[in-house]
């Protein structure tokens, strides 16, 4: 059993908040996800498939980059930038900001993508 008095030490409790936002979102993703894109919006299994591989590929690209970027300015740092931008991801996502979120993710031409339709109301 976890005693509760550890979670009032400051790294403690910093620590065990940061992980259960990165497992948040990563069980919206990975569980919740799959189950929304094909029964809310309907689509098959292949389209949940290439939806759903975009994760990786970004990871996949910006790992080289990451990690040099926590050489040259530290764990610290990019930890916080990282969950700032996990933090902006859920509420873009979560489709608190409505139409400003879609706008925000519009391609060159103005055709908003997954985002708009996931958020927008059937």
């Amino acid at each position: 059993m976890i005693r509760l008095a550890m979670l009032r030490m400051p790294v403690l409790g910093a620590r065990l908040s940061m992980s259960t936002l990165v497992a948040t979102v990563m069980m919206a993703t990975l569980v919740v996800g799959p189950f929304y894109l094909s029964r809310a919006l309907g689509l098959d299994a292949d389209l949940v498939g290439l939806v759903l591989s975009v994760g990786p590929l970004v990871a996949a690209l910006t790992g080289v980059p990451a990690g040099r970027s926590v050489d040259r300015f530290g764990a610290q740092r990019i930890t916080i930038v990282g969950l700032i931008a996990m933090a902006a991801y859920s509420i873009l996502s979560s489709g608190v900001v409505g139409e400003a979120g879609a706008v925000l993710v519009s391609d060159p031409d103005g055709h908003a993508s997954l985002l708009e339709r996931s958020t927008a109301p059937p």
